[in-house]
This record gives C-alpha cells, structure tokens and sequence, in this order.
C-alpha cells in the first residue's frame, strides 16, 4: 500500500478577487499565472445555474491564496470585501495587486493595512512582464511558507551567481561596445577560406556579442534561481 501523497500547492487554486469593471486585469493575471499554477477565476469557476454565493464560498475554501485586484471599483464593490473578508475568517493568505490606486474601505482596513502591495500597470508593456514576474516570485515564498515546502537552496545560490556572473558579463559588453564605437578593425587579417576582409567587421559587433552571450548567461542563471524557488511547490 504506498501512502498518500500530499497534494502540491500548484494544484490548488489561487483565488483571484476583482470587480467586473477589472476583468482585463484579471485576465492577464490568471492567463499569466496559468503557467506554472492553477488559478480559479468567477467568468470560469462558476457553471450556469449554480448559485453564485455557494460557488464562491467552495471556491474561497478550496483556495490556497487570494490574489486581490485594487482599485476604485473593487474598493467599492461590496461582493470583492465579502471575498475579503471571507478570506480573512478562513485564515487565507491574500496578495493585493494595485491596478488602480485606491484606500481601502474601513472594513478591510485591518485585514489590509498590513500587507505590502504589488502593482500592475495596464498601460506599459515592458513593466507589465516584470510586474507579473513579481507576482509569481511572491507566491512562490508564500507557498514555501504555507506548505512547509524547502526551496532548492543549491540551485538558488549557483543561479544567483551565475546570473550576476551575466550581469557583469554584460555591462563589460556593453561598455566595450561604447568604448570600440562604430569603427572597423584596423590591421586585422584576411580571411581566405571565406574570401573577406576581416577587417571590415565593425568594431560594435565584439561589444555586442559578448554583451548578448553574457545576457544569455545571465537569463540561463535566473532560471536556476526561479527553478529552486518553485522547487517542492
């Protein structure tokens, strides 16, 4: 008889709470998070005909982390403080996500005033990658720390030094590109076998190139990093 497994936390849900006005945001979150955990969402959670409240209620229960959108609409939307406060009486852990800056509403002012805020900006593509990237780096401490789950530290350490090793790696590329400027090479040889003349290679393309291997250097080393955090969960 082999005994029974406990099961992992990327299998449990992630309750994401929002109002309807939000639900662009929402998507992107839980289309995002989909990737790595399973995310339960009301426009997917929620079959037709069954009773709204009772569905929220299991879904509540069933959750493992509430990740709440804040704005103004949410902030005074009387079904998002009910998840709130619901949340709250279950002993779930709850993530806020700024996507509107807001004050919380006197009834979830203790629940909230606590908990250190993320954001979310709809507006700007290349913030939007980093800020979802945050978003999943601080479920995965919560999840260490609501399954008793041990990180690999091993990997997170190498990772973290082998993506400062591409850091550094880098920033040298990139300031030999700026030191060598849009110059050819002088005195280099002539190739034969390919029929060139070596020394018309632009001197920009050395600074670059080491810039972009140590950048893949870098990314291969914060996949470590990411690998050990996610490591048990």
């Amino acid at each position: 008889m082999t005994a029974k497994q406990t099961p992992r936390l990327s299998d449990t849900p992630i309750f994401i709470s929002h109002s309807s006005e939000d639900k662009t945001a929402a998507r992107i979150i839980a289309g995002y998070l989909r990737t790595h955990w399973t995310v339960w969402i009301d426009e997917a959670g929620i079959a037709g005909g069954k009773d709204y409240r009772e569905e929220l209620v299991r879904a509540l229960e069933g959750a493992w982390i509430v990740v709440l959108l804040l704005s103004l609409d949410s902030m005074k939307s009387k079904w998002v403080s009910r998840e709130i406060e619901a949340a709250d009486r279950l002993g779930k852990k709850i993530i806020p996500v700024v996507v509107e800056e807001a004050p919380y509403p006197d009834s979830l002012r203790m629940i909230l005033g606590g908990i250190q805020k993320l954001y979310l900006d709809l507006g700007d593509d290349e913030r939007r990658g980093p800020q979802l990237a945050s978003l999943d780096e601080a479920l995965m401490r919560a999840a260490q720390t609501t399954g008793g789950t041990t990180p690999g530290r091993a990997l997170i350490i190498t990772g973290r030094i082998v993506r400062a090793i591409g850091v550094i790696g880098f920033l040298f590329g990139f300031a030999l590109f700026a030191y060598l400027g849009f110059t050819e090479v002088s005195g280099a040889p002539t190739s034969d076998f390919f029929d060139i003349d070596i020394g018309e290679i632009p001197r920009p393309f050395i600074g670059w190139g080491v810039a972009v291997v140590f950048l893949i250097i870098a990314g291969i080393g914060e996949a470590m990093r990411r690998a050990g955090m996610r490591k048990g969960i």
